[in-house]
């Protein structure tokens, strides 16, 4: 038997899904660990699953219909994105579009924002990739995979420019680079799973605050790189920015020049740290001055309500003073006519 015929089997074909194989399949033909995940199950009678966000259109919970959310998005990523593009950049719109109209099928998720789903589509697609090398070619002869099957969601011709691309020394260049970056590596972080957005939230409900946005970044981000048993994994920097904090209690807030970007240094374009996918500085910017915005309307509004309120009661004691008046009213003006009226000295005159 063909040692690769259960990887030919497996290939998804153009009327092919991978729900069909996965059927087809015995637990025989089943290898004994864990492959990529087969996405979750739909719910029953059409029923979605909802995707809760906070005020910048991050997913932002923690329980199991968040997570098979972000599973459902590597899943359709490794599906309909092609792997035949140096960057994620150069692959048409309706490509990565197309994963965003098969999850609106099984998910409420109108909160999410286009920058949140582009970011966490681009980052499944670099893992699909990175795991495609890791797993199928390094350390193997290219001229033997050229004669083999493709991987599980990928064809022939997208495997071959994968294979080539990878054989370039640009790339192989790139990859040496990629690994003396990550023996760097000074704050890994702890997070698993979860998204710096769910951990915000997380510490939102904790202080019963009403927003996510008033947690700021520094706490988010010694959250994520502290470990179940509170061992922090960069404790020098944790240290300054506590440091910064103490001494200056407005820099805990969420902003650009925040405790955090003192201790670490200035964002890079497009990104921030402790804020998760999606999230640039100049949305931040935007963001806190809308929100502030909202603040000040929200105030004025519970004044307003608050002055209302206030009418009410002062006119229900007026109306209460009225129907005391009314009450009385009849037995004085019966009185006043039986009193004989005394004509004036002047008219009798």
């Amino acid at each position: 038997m063909d040692p690769t015929a259960s990887l030919g089997n497996v290939h998804l074909g153009a009327e092919q899904t991978s729900n069909d194989i996965l059927q087809g399949e015995t637990s025989a033909a089943l290898p004994n660990r864990r492959g990529p995940s087969r996405g979750p199950v739909a719910l029953p009678g059409g029923k979605k699953r909802f995707e809760s966000t906070n005020e910048l259109g991050q997913p932002n919970g923690s329980d199991v219909d968040s997570m098979a959310f972000k599973t459902a998005i590597g899943v359709n990523t490794r599906k309909y994105v092609p792997i035949a593009y140096e960057t994620f950049h150069l692959v048409p719109p309706e490509d990565y579009e197309k994963v965003l109209s098969v999850l609106q099928e099984t998910f409420d998720c109108k909160g999410v924002s286009p920058e949140y789903f582009r970011d966490r589509v681009n980052q499944a697609s670099k893992n699909h990739r990175h795991n495609l090398h890791k797993k199928y070619i390094k350390g193997k002869p290219i001229a033997v995979l050229r004669n083999s099957p493709p991987p599980p969601f990928v064809n022939r011709e997208e495997w071959q420019w994968f294979l080539d691309y990878t054989s370039k020394e640009t790339f192989k260049a790139a990859s040496r680079r990629n690994i003396v970056n990550r023996s760097k590596l000074k704050a890994p972080n702890t997070l698993g799973r979860r998204t710096m957005a769910a951990i915000r939230h997380m510490i939102a409900k904790e202080r019963n605050v009403k927003s996510d946005f008033e947690v700021g970044r520094a706490e988010v981000y010694i959250r994520a790189h502290t470990k179940k048993d509170k061992i922090v994994q960069c404790p020098k920097i944790v240290e300054k920015i506590q440091e910064i904090e103490n001494s200056t209690p407005k820099s805990n807030f969420l902003c650009v020049n925040d405790a955090l970007t003192q201790v670490l240094g200035k964002d890079r374009n497009g990104h921030m740290r402790g804020m998760g996918a999606g999230i640039s500085i100049t949305m931040v910017k935007k963001t806190s001055t809308l929100l502030k915005k909202n603040e000040v309307l929200q105030d004025e509004n519970s004044t307003t309500n608050l002055k209302v309120d206030m009418l009410g009661k002062e006119l229900e004691k007026i109306k209460e003073m009225i129907l005391k008046t009314q009450v009385n009213s009849p037995a004085r003006f019966n009185a006043d006519l039986s009193t004989p009226t005394t004509p004036s000295k002047c008219s009798s005159q």
